[in-house]
């Protein structure tokens, strides 16, 4: 008699038989769109401060040594007419979306399980990933765990990324070699906003902590009230669907095509 399975951690884990569900016509389900708002929001935010030194002059002013003018602005940037590049084009991405494109028409997308004409449709360039990396001067990582997408940028792909371009790392650490990302960052003018890591809580005495050019927020993009209150509210709708017979329309579903090739992280702190 079970009709459905909610994951409200939000990941499609390794933890069931989802044949045995498919088979059966059991949904399984996640709450995952509800982060998608909340986590782009907090992608915009961090963008802005890495451009405009934010959190530089707000920590500078707290110790009373805050430069006044233009002393720290010599190498920010405006937003405005930047080329923006989304890796990943799911429910992060089309969120993300309309609070970019005031800034800029210039967007690329890569998503190797999305059409291009969809796409195409929302205004985005569909391109390929080393295409994404060279041309694109804000970099988003939006993209979920995939056999394919796990490690996918190593030293050879952020080689490819333009000198003072921003790379932000919101969706999960695994797509990205960390300690390629190290090497990079130290060695390279670039800024990189970063709130998922492949070890939470982050090692303490890990070198990526000590670099000035990045940004760092300890997985809180979603973590917020609204969203957790919203993860019930969706269960309950696609819960009365489906005791009508129809189907869920909320909640994520998981499709037998892909889901075996997700790899997921589990969170361990919340």
């Amino acid at each position: 008699k079970l009709k459905a399975i909610f994951n409200v951690e939000s990941n499609f884990m390794d933890n069931m038989d989802y044949d045995y569900c498919f088979k059966k016509g059991i949904h399984v389900l996640a709450t995952s769109p509800v982060f998608a708002q909340p986590v782009a929001e907090m992608a915009l935010g961090l963008t802005l401060s890495i451009a405009r030194s934010i959190h530089i002059a707000h920590s500078d002013f707290k110790n009373t040594k805050e430069k006044y003018g233009g002393k720290i602005s010599h190498e920010n940037f405006l937003l405005k007419n930047k080329t923006f590049g989304l890796i990943g084009f799911g429910d992060l991405a089309t969120s993300l979306l309309p609070l970019i494109k005031p800034f800029s028409n210039n967007i690329l997308a890569y998503d190797p399980l999305v059409p291009n004409l969809a796409i195409k449709k929302l205004g985005v360039k569909p391109t390929n990933l080393k295409n994404l990396l060279k041309k694109s001067e804000i970099i988003y990582v939006l993209a979920s765990i995939t056999s394919s997408s796990e490690g996918m940028i190593d030293s050879a792909k952020l080689k490819l990324i333009k000198p003072k371009a921003t790379l932000v790392l919101m969706s999960r650490a695994a797509i990205i070699n960390f300690k390629d990302l190290f090497r990079f960052l130290k060695r390279k003018k670039n800024y990189a906003a970063i709130d998922v890591f492949p070890i939470e809580p982050f090692p303490k005495n890990d070198p990526l902590r000590k670099l000035d050019n990045v940004i760092f927020s300890p997985h809180r993009a979603g973590a917020l009230d609204e969203a957790f209150k919203e993860m019930g509210r969706i269960v309950i709708e696609d819960m009365h669907l489906i005791l009508k017979g129809l189907p869920p329309r909320l909640c994520k579903i998981a499709k037998k095509e892909t889901i075996k090739n997700l790899k997921p992280q589990s969170v361990n702190f919340n």
